[in-house]
């Protein structure tokens, strides 16, 4: 069990989210594959590739690479990873979509791991997979995520509401300038020398230019 919660600083974080047990791990070989595999995640120097894992994703991270790993047990007998080659990957790609329950975004997590287990190749055991996975292409790109949003699809504001919101919003500012309709107390621009006064606060409201008025006008009718 590695405890990672020295590396922690939130206050309300529960010790158990920042232990990576590698006890439920049976097989030995996967188990130290394993824990070269999270050693070489947490390493900084390797962000030249790519960021390291924090300890709060560390036992996620571990999930991915033992779910590999049991897949490469049940297809080719063992974890040597000099032995995968793109088509136990492109089986391992259509063994994560089979079901359809991950979106592309959770593949994406998986994918990463044969990725990574290439570029990591010094600091595992036998070396890594010895060629770029899927022509080096991205996990993203792998596991057909978007990089472009989604269309939104919140409903629009209805027209009367966004009539009605425009309608009052242009007659605070036109009527009033700094002033304000709502709130009494509060003078219009006009009224005793145009200062707005509202306790013994005394403020000059900007000058709102006939153009603008003229404008806000049309908007509001």
């Amino acid at each position: 069990v590695w405890d990672l919660s020295p590396a922690m600083f939130r206050a309300n974080a529960r010790p158990a989210t920042f232990r990576v047990d590698f006890g439920a791990i049976a097989d030995p070989p996967l188990r130290r594959l394993a824990k070269e595999y999270m050693l070489a995640r947490l390493q900084a120097r390797l962000r030249s590739y790519r960021g390291p894992c924090g300890p709060s994703t560390a036992k996620g991270t571990l999930l991915f690479l033992r779910h590999f790993g049991e897949f490469l047990h049940d297809r080719i007998g063992s974890v040597e990873l000099a032995r995968v080659d793109q088509q136990v990957l492109d089986a391992y790609l259509a063994h994560l979509g089979a079901d359809g329950a991950r979106s592309s975004q959770q593949i994406r997590l998986y994918v990463d791991v044969p990725i990574d287990l290439h570029h990591f190749g010094p600091w595992v055991t036998g070396g890594g997979i010895p060629f770029l996975p899927w022509g080096g292409r991205t996990a993203s790109n792998v596991s057909g995520r978007s990089r472009t949003s989604a269309e939104n699809t919140t409903p629009r504001i209805p027209e009367p509401v966004i009539g009605a919101l425009l309608h009052w919003a242009m007659r605070y500012v036109a009527t009033n300038g700094f002033a304000t309709v709502f709130v009494p107390g509060l003078r219009p621009v006009g009224q005793k020398g145009g200062a707005c006064r509202s306790g013994s606060a005394v403020q000059t409201p900007p000058a709102v230019s006939p153009t603008l008025r003229k404008a806000m006008r049309i908007i509001s009718d």
